[in-house]
Parts: C-alpha cells; structure tokens; sequence
C-alpha cells in the first residue's frame, strides 16, 4: 500500500515537472511560435505593404488617375 501511494505521488510529479517544461517560456515550442510570428509579420507586411514602402507616406497623384478615364 505504501509503495503504491509513494509510486502515485512519484508520477504525480513528474507530470507537474512535465507541465511546468511544456509552459515553461524557455519550452522548444514557445522560440519555435515566436519565430513563426515573425516570419509570418514579416510575408504579411511585404504583401500588404511592398517593396515601395517609403512612398506610402507620400500622398498619390490624384490628377493622373483622373486623366487617364
């Protein structure tokens, strides 16, 4: 009986330790997500952005739009 309680608490922590690896903010899992979200900013700000970044602050040319129809 004793063996058996000291066996459950024996496994009781390691799950805990287990738990506390996987939540941890040192975990494989928390550097490979954070990478992931940076690759993904990164595609997300080159579609919806582009290479032409620096003109976005400049205002368009409303006057050729209007010339052109």
């Amino acid at each position: 009986m004793l063996a058996h309680s000291l066996q459950t608490v024996e496994h009781a922590s390691a799950l805990r330790r287990e738990l506390r690896a996987i939540g941890g903010p040192h975990a494989p899992w928390v550097h490979a997500l954070a990478e992931t979200r940076a690759l993904l900013f990164v595609a997300l700000r080159e579609l919806i952005v582009g290479p032409h970044e620096a003109e976005l602050s400049m205002h368009l040319p409303q006057e050729e739009h209007a010339h052109k129809q």
